[in-house]
């Protein structure tokens, strides 16, 4: 098994080699500093909370590399910023953290920006398991 500096590595390496990054709107990421790894709201009728998680991805498209960046997380699906549109009902692979490659189904993803798009997905045919610490 990696050690924790190892597992980081992996997401740093491919981070370096990708082709695009994704931007992160200030406000978002001032809610990752105020808010780390608690639940995005406790009066949620979703059946698995999220999380904020404010960490570095890969997006897996076409046989490129893309940074993305995930605001949150729960068991069933993961909400992230892309820097090129992905559309709904489209299957897409992510190196997350830990790191763990998870498939995606695409449900939403609008433009907030310049190279950056919010994009709400479901895993496929599995639940994530966050890292220790974050719930």
């Amino acid at each position: 098994m990696l050690d924790a500096g190892d597992e980081q590595s992996v997401i740093d390496t491919l981070w370096t080699a990708a082709e695009l990054y994704a931007e992160v709107p200030a406000q978002d990421r001032r809610s990752w500093q105020n808010n780390a790894t608690t639940p995005t709201r406790f009066d949620s009728r979703r059946t698995y909370g999220r999380y904020t998680y404010g960490r570095r991805s890969i997006l897996l498209l076409d046989g490129k590399t893309h940074g993305v960046y995930v605001n949150d997380v729960s068991r069933n699906g993961i909400g992230f910023f892309s820097p090129v549109q992905l559309f709904p009902g489209h299957k897409y692979w992510l190196v997350l953290p830990g790191p763990k490659k998870a498939q995606v189904d695409i449900r939403r993803c609008r433009r907030v920006g310049e190279s950056s798009y919010r994009c709400g997905a479901a895993f496929v045919d599995s639940e994530f398991t966050p890292p220790e610490g974050l719930g």
